[in-house]
């Protein structure tokens, strides 16, 4: 079964020229009906670059770059030289390994967490996300949820990767990275360039309908919303993970969330609400990944969701040695040969692989 799904990207240029101008709308849906992927190496890319150009449509100057901004990542110590050698000698001595990755690559991105200590939206807020019965039973959650991603994702759906995505891209490249499993929806490992990939939790960046079969990219959906809230308006408030942010009840009001265009359902992100479990199937593949490996790296993630601890609790079963690269404690603590308690854009992009 193939879990790896591409979908349609837009590079951090193309977007700041489509905010600018509404009207290249029609040119991207013209990619998309073309069956051209928008991309970071495609021919539509340059289409959309030269009609921009024409209308002076060139400011880059909408969102920061990653890393310009860490207020999300909590505060650590550099990691000392002999644990970067201990790590460097763990890669080293692998030669299928399976990176699982989460929040605490994303938020050296600009991305918030839920959990972070201090930075965390858990930290900052009472606000909590939706969970997954609520979303399928009631009309005005669904009404708030859609209204609040909409605002949102002009900012979180064009987010860039860091050099921690960028290097174990670069692991992939070389052969030393077996697969690479996340627990992110921000699709920040594939705009570096990560294809073996499996989006544990899946990803903001596809829709889907609840009652049939239809998907569509969220670039799509965001069209969509736009066709049937022409006048609707809102101020975006903080930013919350997973492109929420926070609205009023009175902004709320007049958003009409857009049918399934296939069949009048409800859409939902592609993504793994809380209180939803992740597809059996998912689970089943990212494990025989596991088996296939001979050591497992835990990149920024603290583990607190059983769905990602489950395959560290495996991977000491098989005997495989485990490495852990996080801010703070992780439920795996216990389980790892190698821990290093740094920011990861510190550790991985200056691990060498050949």
């Amino acid at each position: 079964m193939k879990l790896l799904v591409d979908t349609h990207y837009l590079t951090y240029r193309q977007y700041a020229i489509l905010k600018k101008t509404m009207e290249f709308g029609a040119l991207l849906q013209n990619c998309f009906q073309s069956g051209r992927k928008v991309s970071r190496n495609i021919s539509c890319s340059r289409t959309l670059l030269r009609e921009a150009e024409k209308h002076g449509q060139t400011d880059l100057a909408l969102f920061p770059n990653p890393g310009s901004s860490n207020i999300f990542v909590p505060r650590s110590e550099a990691p000392r030289q002999e644990d970067l050698d201990r790590l460097q000698e763990f890669v080293n001595c692998s030669k299928r390994l399976l990176v699982l990755t989460g929040a605490g690559l994303s938020t050296e991105s600009g991305i918030p967490d839920y959990r972070s200590e201090g930075v965390g939206l858990y930290a900052r807020s009472s606000n909590r996300p939706v969970q997954y019965q609520d979303f399928v039973k009631y009309p005005e959650i669904r009404q708030r949820y859609w209204a609040r991603n909409y605002v949102g994702w002009p900012k979180f759906g064009y987010f860039l990767p860091n050099s921690c995505h960028e290097a174990l891209a670069q692991w992939e490249r070389v052969g030393r990275l077996h697969w690479l499993v996340t627990q992110n929806v921000d699709a920040l490992h594939h705009k570096a360039g990560s294809r073996q990939v499996t989006e544990l939790h899946g990803s903001g960046h596809r829709v889907m309908c609840l009652q049939c079969d239809q998907r569509m990219s969220r670039v799509e959906m965001q069209a969509l919303i736009v066709h049937h809230n022409p006048d609707w308006k809102a101020e975006a408030g903080d930013m919350a993970p997973d492109a929420d942010v926070q609205l009023t009840t009175q902004q709320i009001q007049g958003f009409k969330v857009p049918p399934c265009p296939k069949c009048g359902g409800d859409l939902k992100p592609e993504i793994t609400f809380f209180g939803d479990n992740v597809a059996k199937e998912t689970v089943e593949f990212v494990h025989k990944k596991l088996r296939e490996s001979d050591g497992l790296l835990l990149a920024g993630t603290s583990l607190q969701v059983y769905s990602g601890y489950r395959f560290a609790a495996a991977a000491s079963d098989q005997g495989k040695p485990i490495a852990i690269v996080n801010i703070g404690p992780t439920r795996a603590d216990k389980l790892a040969h190698l821990k290093v308690d740094s920011k990861c854009g510190q550790v991985l992009p200056y691990v060498e692989v050949s």
